[in-house]
């Protein structure tokens, strides 16, 4: 019985269709074009017609620790013990690293849209960076999407494992003038920048993303300005500078993420999209006029433990303090950079007084609202304001009155089809608003609620006898114990444990 089964599983394989050699080269290239070089490199040993199709791709990408075969061996556990023979093989990799990458870029044979290279701050010592990003720029056609990261490990590593120069600092590649000038779209990661004349004429630079750099207020400033045309700008746990000014107003995505600055302006005219995540900064620098803002992120996560600033004490700025500083503008230029937002995604705390009438301030200015998401801060943090405890600044009147007392709420009976709140801790105030929602909102199609803490089952039992006034409303709830989401029905009989 088992070798005719074995035949039949044979037969079988054999009258199933091969789907990818039926693909033409060129989709095929697109696939390869996903791996990195190295794995891309070894389809060439498939078939001969798998030979040369990775020569064809469109993108690059390269991984110095994939492609230097020693280097995989510090992986183990028994990597501290390296022999001398084993260190003097890593280091020849790392210096012949450059010359490997030249082999790979002299036998692409068609256009390079797109290339990344993840590589050592030896690299850097040995100029080869700055030839690769030339070779590429002359020689390539269609070029027009790199990334750059320097492996921020290796320099730990290189001190105390690799027998390198002691005079090895920090990343800092100098390309000629105007070397992004034929970009559309550059990642920089653990760099310094030390001039800007490489983004000099980059009138087709459309996005930029600047991650761990070390950067000067004059050299962002100057960057800032080269890139006229720039429509997507992230800049994440960057040091070195003071002020952010964006006054582009071609730039439609925004995000600052991890940053102690003295002053943040923003004032751009078809911005669509803006993150603020962990900032250190006085909130009453912070200027933001964005009229067509569709898109706000708000919060404070734990990235910011990692920042430098965190040990000078200096406190984060809260999603509720920028909630404010978005406000001021409301009130002093009658601007209202609320008023397109589609979504919401906010920390907040709603047994605190400040910041519901916050909240409440930005349900009344937001006319076209419809997704809403809500992140219980939990503040363990001792760099976080303290700006008072839900007890402190408890509202006196009930909190269904605080939501039903004003016609502040508009938005959320008429527009709001999807909330979502995580870490609710089933707290009265919360409660209140939950059920303020589900009874008035009447667009409403989806509710989805994460508990922190607190019996699910009474949760359930709650929100099962609120009336709801979607009659398409679908109410999701899941506790800190459970893998599953769960749907609540109105008026359900159900079986459901802690």
């Amino acid at each position: 019985m088992r070798i005719r089964s074995t035949k039949k599983a044979k037969i079988e394989d054999n009258d199933v269709p091969d789907i990818i050699s039926k693909l033409p080269d060129v989709v095929l290239s697109f696939i390869i074009s996903k791996l990195p070089i190295d794995e891309a490199a070894r389809t060439s040993i498939l078939s001969k017609r798998w030979r040369t199709l990775w020569r064809h791709s469109l993108r690059l990408d390269f991984e110095w620790r994939r492609m230097i075969k020693p280097f995989s061996q510090l992986q183990n556990p028994e990597a501290a013990h390296l022999d001398s023979s084993l260190k003097e093989a890593i280091k020849k990799g790392i210096s012949r690293y450059g010359l490997l990458i030249y082999l790979v870029l002299n036998r692409h044979l068609t256009e390079l849209h797109s290339c990344r290279f993840f590589h050592a701050p030896r690299s850097l010592v040995y100029k080869d960076v700055e030839a690769w990003v030339e070779f590429l720029v002359e020689n390539k056609k269609g070029f027009s999407d790199l990334s750059l990261e320097c492996d921020p490990a290796v320099d730990l590593e290189t001190r105390e494992r690799f027998p390198f120069s002691d005079s090895w600092d920090s990343p800092k590649p100098r390309f000629p003038l105007a070397t992004f000038s034929c970009l559309s779209s550059l990642e920089l990661i653990n760099y310094t920048l030390v001039c800007s004349s490489p983004f000099v004429g980059c009138e087709k630079m459309r996005k930029l993303r600047l991650k761990k750099i070390q950067v000067e207020d004059e050299i962002l400033h100057g960057i800032l300005k080269s890139c006229v045309c720039l429509e997507d700008f992230s800049l994440s746990e960057s040091t070195g500078f003071r002020k952010v000014e964006i006054q582009s107003q071609g730039l439609k995505f925004l995000e600052f993420k991890a940053l102690c600055v003295d002053e943040i302006d923003i004032s751009t005219e078809r911005l669509e999209v803006l993150v603020l995540d962990s900032l250190i900064c006085p909130v009453k620098s912070m200027k933001m006029n964005a009229q067509n803002l569709r898109f706000l992120h708000c919060h404070g996560n734990p990235v910011a433990g990692r920042m430098p600033s965190i040990g000078e004490g200096e406190p984060i700025v809260e999603a509720e303090e920028i909630r404010e500083s978005c406000c001021y503008p409301l009130e002093s230029q009658g601007s209202n950079i609320f008023q397109r937002l589609l979504t919401l995604s906010i920390d907040l705390d709603l047994t605190n007084k400040r910041e519901a009438l916050t909240l409440s301030l930005i349900l009344t200015s937001s006319f076209h609202l419809q997704t809403l998401e809500i992140i219980v801060p939990v503040r363990k943090h001792s760099n976080y304001r303290s700006i008072g405890s839900g007890d402190h600044y408890a509202i006196p009147y009930s909190m269904s009155a605080f939501w039903e007392r004003t016609d502040s709420c508009n938005c959320i009976l008429n527009k709001l089809k999807f909330v979502c709140i995580r870490g609710f801790r089933c707290r009265k105030l919360e409660i209140e608003f939950i059920k303020h929602l589900i009874t008035q909102a009447t667009m409403m199609e989806r509710f989805t609620i994460f508990c922190g803490s607190g019996s699910i089952r009474e949760v359930a039992e709650f929100l099962r006898s609120l009336p709801r006034a979607s009659i398409n409303l679908s109410i999701m709830l899941k506790s800190a114990k459970s893998r599953h989401l769960i749907e609540l029905t109105e008026n359900e009989d159900s079986s459901m444990t802690d």
